[in-house]
């Protein structure tokens, strides 16, 4: 069973709802999924490590030490996996927080 909570900001009248159950958008896109909710300290972090590991991977690509080669890809793997899993389960929490900052205020929540 998944919720629905319903935000409302009181000044404009305007209504957003955030469903809270895992969200495969922000698994399978993330990059995408922090950039158009606007969620700008995650997107960079992201976009450094994704980069920067792309750019070590690279790197190592040169090497002979084929060791080393599995041992950067192994790791840059599983950061990814760990983020994507984090955006996935943490997607609504991100959005109410920033719909928070933005003025909202939590009107209902909804089982379903």
């Amino acid at each position: 069973m998944s919720n629905v909570k319903i935000f409302k900001h009181l000044q404009t009248g305007q209504t957003k709802i955030i469903s809270t159950k895992f969200s495969f958008i922000a698994f399978f896109f993330p990059l995408l999924w922090l950039l158009f909710n606007g969620i700008w300290g995650l997107f960079f972090v992201f976009s450094f490590f994704a980069w920067g590991g792309s750019l070590l991977f690279a790197a190592a690509g040169n090497s002979n030490d084929i060791g080393l080669i599995w041992l950067i890809f192994i790791v840059i793997a599983i950061f990814q996996l760990s983020m994507r899993i984090y955006l996935g389960k943490n997607a609504s929490k991100l959005k109410e927080e920033k719909l928070i900052s933005k003025g909202f205020i939590e009107t209902n929540t909804i089982a379903h």
